[in-house]
């Protein structure tokens, strides 16, 4: 199974100190460059910076190349981008996002998903 992931299962991961658990449970995660981008900006907490400067061999940065249909435009750009980015993939497809406002999208991206099987995970509830 493919699976792409946006910035924040990623950054609660390394926090807790969990993101090996990917490892086991997937095997390897692509991101989006703005999610890799994101992960050592300026808001990125010292313990995500430090992860991101020997990064797993597990973790695959790609890039995108489908421009964002306007109904995205409610997302911010990891959110957008690892949206594309696992649109350009074949089937079986997991995209992670921990964000409630996929949740509007979801009908629509599943429609334009082209035959491919999605799936997804959001948190329930503040983490």
């Amino acid at each position: 199974m493919i699976v792409v992931s946006d910035t924040s299962p990623l950054n609660y991961l390394i926090l807790v100190e969990q993101a090996d658990l990917l490892q086991i449970l997937f095997g390897n995660i692509i991101i989006p460059q703005i999610v890799f981008d994101e992960l050592r900006g300026k808001s990125a907490l010292l313990p995500v910076v430090e992860w991101t400067q020997s990064l797993p061999v597990w973790i695959e940065i790609k890039q995108t190349h489908l421009i964002a249909n306007p109904s995205l435009d409610i997302l911010d750009k990891g959110e957008r981008e690892a949206i594309l980015l696992a649109q350009e993939f074949s089937p079986p497809i997991c995209f992670w996002s921990m964000t409630d406002r996929l949740v509007k999208l979801l009908p629509a991206w599943k429609s334009q998903s082209r035959g491919r099987s999605v799936s997804w995970t959001r948190r329930h509830g503040p983490v």
